[in-house]
């Protein structure tokens, strides 16, 4: 808002570096959530011709980094910036199954995993499965595979 703009202005005429604020709040990542994040990267696969990226955490990777589910938030995103991708997939296991997070740069996330059960909006949506992760995973790629091909 306005006061927020006025204050920020203030802090600059007194010598406050707006880059160095940035860099301050934007570009520090705990040493678990980068470990995790190697980790999730090597779990990267693509199909349905290099147009779904699909990834994943295990609990393993977790205790192995020291690092909890927020660690985690927003990884999808590594693979949606891929340049073929269109649908990203990301899994995180749980004890009872996973959750899984699917984003799209053109098609509805909604849509697709309202037919698993799930939901969210048109370029985000989440389902919770009780499968294990490898074949939670299959499912929802075919799921986007096939709407990819309508």
């Amino acid at each position: 808002d306005e006061e927020t703009f006025n204050i920020a202005s203030l802090m600059v005429k007194d010598g406050a570096s707006p880059s160095r604020v940035a860099k301050n709040l934007n570009s520090r990542e705990p040493l678990c959530r980068v470990r995790l994040l190697s980790l999730a990267l090597s779990t990267l696969e693509l199909s349905c011709n290099a147009k779904v990226a699909s990834m994943y955490i295990s609990q393993d990777m977790l205790k192995q980094c020291g690092a909890d589910e927020d660690d985690s938030e927003d990884f999808i995103s590594h693979a949606l910036s891929l340049h073929s991708v269109e649908a990203a997939i990301f899994a995180r296991e749980r004890v009872d199954g996973c959750r899984i997070s699917l984003r799209t740069k053109s098609k509805d996330a909604n849509k697709i995993l309202s037919t698993l059960g799930g939901g969210g909006h048109g370029k985000a949506a989440g389902v919770v499965l009780s499968e294990k992760i490898g074949v939670a995973i299959k499912k929802v790629t075919e799921a986007v595979c096939k709407d990819l091909d309508e």
